[in-house]
């Protein structure tokens, strides 16, 4: 029995030993995965990369600065143009307002004169037609005085006929008369 206790003993050493190596192995991958994983959790960067990296930085830190400068300039420039902006802007609401100003007057004055010229159109309008009326009034004037000129003249010829017979009537009654009183006065003797 000496023997399987020995034999039992061997393999109970043998399992201890096997068990104490699995705890090792496992130990030391954990220890390596820990190490693994804060190689990779830190990201190391070689010498050459950070160099690049750094030179990246000033660089764009330059850049920054002059653009900071330009908008700083720009920003200045930008203030001046909303200055001019602001006062074109009050020249052109001024010049605005008077031109309105300006341009009312005159479209009142134009509508003003609009009506004026209207009114003298109807006035001449009126003054044509009296002109007109009056024209044809006084043709008919002069046909009438034509008329009783003639009719006058007419009238004037007869009683010139008139008178000139009557004249010779009477001298025609004168030597009538005489020659009855002649001849009256020529029988007493």
């Amino acid at each position: 029995m000496e023997g399987t206790e020995d034999a039992y003993k061997g393999t109970q050493t043998h399992v201890l030993v096997q068990k104490q190596l699995e705890d090792v192995i496992l130990t030391q991958q954990a220890a390596y995965d820990k190490l693994r994983q804060s190689v990779d959790t830190e990201h190391m960067v070689s010498s050459k990369q950070y160099e690049a990296v750094f030179k990246m930085l000033e660089e764009e830190r330059a850049a920054h600065s002059e653009t900071k400068s330009k908008l700083s300039d720009t920003q200045d420039q930008l203030a001046f143009c909303q200055g001019e902006v602001e006062v074109l802007s009050r020249q052109i609401a001024r010049e605005k307002a008077q031109f309105e100003q300006t341009f009312g007057l005159l479209k009142t004055k134009a509508l003003t004169e609009t009506v004026r010229n209207i009114e003298l159109e109807n006035k001449c309008h009126e003054i044509e037609k009296q002109c007109e009326d009056r024209t044809d009034i006084l043709s008919d004037k002069d046909h009438q005085i034509e008329a009783l000129t003639r009719r006058l003249q007419s009238q004037k010829d007869h009683y010139e006929r008139k008178l000139s017979e009557l004249t010779i009537q009477m001298k025609q009654e004168a030597y009538i008369a005489q020659t009855l009183v002649d001849g009256n006065t020529g029988h007493r003797t």
